[in-house]
């Protein structure tokens, strides 16, 4: 995957929004979906495009590169904190089940 420049530059308005919910909310399609009146597919949508824009390969990657670009906002730390969470638990099932870590970059 190429490096790019200021990847939060590339971001369109709305892939910056869904991934701002994203970090907000700890990966819940339906509630962004539903907050900014777009189809579930759309959420999607915008979040792999964001996350191929700046190299991540999980969504979970895609919030620690938010937080890591936008520290400031309280509600987006508790979302970091949650994902944080939310991808522990992933690795242990994973784990449990044999399949090794999971990868975020």
């Amino acid at each position: 995957m190429p490096t790019l420049i200021k990847p939060e530059d590339t971001l369109t308005p709305m892939e910056f929004r869904v991934t701002s919910l994203l970090a907000k909310t700890g990966d819940r399609h339906k509630y962004i979906a539903k907050e900014l009146e777009i189809a579930n597919d759309t959420v999607k949508g915008h979040l792999w495009r964001a996350r191929m824009k700046v190299g991540c390969e999980t969504s979970i990657a895609l919030v620690i590169w938010f937080i890591d670009k936008y520290p400031t906002e309280e509600d987006i730390k508790q979302g970091y904190n949650l994902s944080c969470v939310r991808a522990y638990e992933q690795y242990r099932k994973k784990r449990k089940n044999g399949l090794g870590a999971i990868t975020v970059k």
